[in-house]
């Protein structure tokens, strides 16, 4: 049994809708440290590369494998809305801080009012 030039073609292309989930993983497991604020990117990154390969005709075959991945992936980071911790680990993150939030989600973003006064209390409101 071997395979043909074409499903060889359609190993690669799942190989590498895996590798964004391997990069997701990575983020996630360390050993040097707490990972916790690399959870939210994470699920944003790996969100948006599904999204645009799920455009993509090269990737019709994989259309509902990545839909039906999405749909966990949004599950997951769903989930995150009901624990503040996520953010907090975020903006404790010396090299992360509101960068994040700020640049992906607007500043106006209600995910960090909780923390705003707490962070800077002599900055106004966002």
């Amino acid at each position: 049994l071997e395979l043909s030039e074409a499903e060889w073609d359609c190993v690669w292309l799942l190989l590498s809708l895996l590798g964004y989930v391997e990069k997701a993983q990575h983020a996630f497991s360390t050993e040097q440290g707490p990972t916790l604020h690399a959870a939210l990117p994470a699920l944003e990154a790996l969100h948006k590369a599904w999204s645009l390969h799920m455009d993509s005709v090269k990737y019709m075959d994989f259309t509902d494998a990545l839909e039906a991945g999405l749909c966990k992936v949004s599950e997951y980071y769903e989930c995150t809305a009901s624990y503040d911790a996520y953010i907090m680990a975020m903006i404790l993150d010396p090299g992360q801080k509101l960068k994040h939030i700020c640049m992906y989600w607007g500043e106006e973003s209600s995910a960090n009012q909780p923390f705003w006064p707490f962070s800077f209390p002599d900055s106004p409101d966002l």
